[in-house]
């Protein structure tokens, strides 16, 4: 996959009017070329935000050996301290060319064993 006008990877959404629980998600072995915004979007602020009765949940989000060759960054996850973001793990992955530092909101993520090459 790669297009300029690819937003990302993978994307996951929801806010609190919406809530739900999305877990056990993986990505694997996944070859991409170039992304609009990031290589991976968990997004609770979406639409109405945290403005709602039914907090979001996402855990257990795995992506491995991921290969990007350019995004302006490689995550964008925005969750608020009411919902619940944990386990989002990316491991033995590779992201060139990446432009700007990752968002991260009210959330546990982490890249194990990542290679990440500035844009030059």
């Amino acid at each position: 996959m790669s297009s300029p006008e690819l937003v990302c990877a993978l994307r996951l959404k929801s806010n609190a009017a919406r809530g739900g629980v999305l877990q056990n998600i993986f990505m694997r072995n996944v070859n991409v070329g170039r992304v609009k915004d990031s290589v991976l979007q968990i997004d609770f602020l979406y639409d109405e935000g945290a403005r709602g009765a039914y907090a979001p949940v996402a855990r257990n989000v795995v992506l491995e050996n991921i290969t990007v060759a350019q995004t302006p960054r490689v995550l964008n996850v925005r969750g608020f301290p009411a919902a619940s973001i944990s386990g989002v793990r990316i491991f033995h992955s590779t992201f060139k060319q990446v432009e700007q530092p990752d968002t991260v909101v009210d959330a546990d993520v982490k890249l194990v064993d990542c290679s990440l090459e500035p844009m030059k």
